[in-house]
């Protein structure tokens, strides 16, 4: 069975990775704690052979909580968070199309001011400026079967996404001193701007069909993963009509079972096996989604965990402000106290691209709990886009415990998301929130209270 720890520890997750889509003409994908594409970049060298690209982000927030998750009882919590990233992009382009050389490097600084968060993971001292990208990449071109860029390898520190970000995208847990300063990786909690596997190398193939897939190894320098590393494989069917279909498998190659009193050791050659879809099935101005994931492993303690999810939208595009409605039901395996093995499903470097996905509610995914793990989530949201470059969505979340404590209702708690998100212009981007999280039996037993929290962030990100 896995093993109880301290609710502080157990807080410690994966991955956050956030991004918008551009609610304008252009594309402009701004992740929320970072980026992995700008705006704009500000042009060095332009030719017919070669480019090189200065690229600058800046992001900040402001935030309040209502209610303390780190058990210092310090009632009203309110911090500051900032950071600020520059770096080189390159690309060499070979002749008659025989391929061309890509690569990045980039350096980033990165605090937190105030009270530090409301789960008790950064104290608000935390200053920290370090390397983040430094990669280099080769795609082949037409050399390969003439098949447009049939090979992309690349190795180094970068990100990387497996599928919507279910399981893995990124390394992007951005500790503090929170929980003791080996684990400070520049506070900036909430907007993680720290992405970067430490080392990496991925294949990307593409067939010339709609069949692709990617090779990878990743490399996690962050003691907040425990150091993981792990390799696997991906495959992804595209159709343009009906969506897309993917699966992978993945195994941990190296993890430091001794941080955090062996918390990670049930990672020890932890294997994953996933599947997934999304597309629209034919049907106009409607998604479906869903993915499946197993995990099992561990010569001591066998692991045998699960998480899945289905997800239905629709957008009334003939209305007034095009609004959108969305129901997701995921299931995270928890441990059944009857049995000799570990079924609580380990949520890795998960993150999402939208509000919602796949750090589910505001306050809940990120200081209270549930973190993807031991958890039924209900979820429903509405979005509008009442101007071309502002959106409002409201969120539902209801977390039901799959396996209680003794003793306790499986009713964990509710939450409640408003926001707004406002593209100022190409390089501003601007989202206020306010978040309401009620307690149920669950969270009340863990942390002595139901008080409802009134959360607030307002955060800013500036792109060049």
């Amino acid at each position: 069975m896995r093993q109880r720890i301290d609710k502080s520890i157990a807080r410690t997750r994966p991955s956050r990775a956030r991004s918008f889509r551009h609610l304008g003409a252009a594309a402009l994908t701004v992740l929320m704690g970072g980026l992995t594409g700008t705006a704009s970049a500000i042009g060095l060298v332009q030719t017919d052979s070669y480019t090189l690209d200065f690229n600058l982000e800046v992001g900040a927030g402001l935030f309040h909580s209502g209610v303390d998750y780190s058990g210092q009882d310090r009632g009203n919590v309110d911090w500051q968070e900032g950071y600020f990233k520059g770096g080189l992009t390159g690309n060499y382009l070979f002749p008659n199309q025989r391929g061309s050389f890509y690569g990045g490097l980039s350096a980033i600084g990165s605090g937190t001011w105030g009270d530090g968060d409301a789960g008790g993971f950064t104290t608000g001292d935390e200053r920290k400026f370090d390397l983040e990208d430094a990669f280099l990449g080769w795609k082949s071109g037409k050399l390969v079967g003439g098949v447009d860029d049939a090979i992309d390898f690349s190795g180094g520190r970068q990100k990387y996404v497996l599928g919507d970000g279910f399981l893995i995208n990124g390394d992007s847990l951005n500790l503090g001193d929170g929980l003791g300063s080996r684990f400070n990786r520049g506070g900036a909690y909430w907007l993680a701007p720290r992405k970067a596997f430490k080392k990496t190398a991925i294949a990307r193939i593409q067939t010339g069909t709609p069949l692709h897939a990617d090779l990878f190894y990743l490399g996690s320098g962050n003691p907040g993963q425990g150091y993981t590393e792990l390799a696997g494989v991906n495959f992804e069917y595209v159709d343009e009509t009906y969506g897309a279909l993917g699966a992978s498998y993945f195994k941990v190659t190296d993890v430091n079972t001794e941080l955090l009193d062996g918390y990670f050791a049930l990672r020890d050659n932890l294997q994953t096996y996933n599947i997934r879809g999304q597309g629209s099935a034919g049907l106009e101005n409607t998604v479906f989604s869903f993915g499946y994931a197993h995990q099992r492993g561990n010569e001591d303690i066998k692991v045998d965990a699960d998480a899945w999810y289905l997800e239905g939208a629709y957008t009334f595009a003939q209305w007034a402000w095009s609004p959108s409605f969305t129901y997701r039901y995921s299931s995270f395996s928890g441990d059944d106290p009857s049995t000799s093995k570990s079924e609580a499903f380990d949520p890795l470097f998960y993150g999402f691209n939208s509000y919602g996905t796949w750090y589910q509610g505001e306050v809940a995914a990120n200081y209270a709990g549930p973190f993807n793990s031991n958890v039924k989530v209900h979820h429903v949201a509405l979005k509008a886009q009442p101007l071309e470059q502002l959106g409002l969505g409201a969120l539902y979340f209801k977390y039901i415990s799959d396996e209680p404590a003794p003793g306790v209702d499986s009713d964990f708690a509710q939450e409640v998301d408003l926001y707004a998100e406002w593209i100022v212009n190409e390089h501003l981007y601007v989202s206020p929130l306010l978040g309401i999280y009620i307690p149920g039996d669950g969270a009340e037993a863990l942390y002595g209270n139901d008080d409802t929290n009134y959360y607030f962030q307002l955060v800013a990100v500036l792109t060049y």
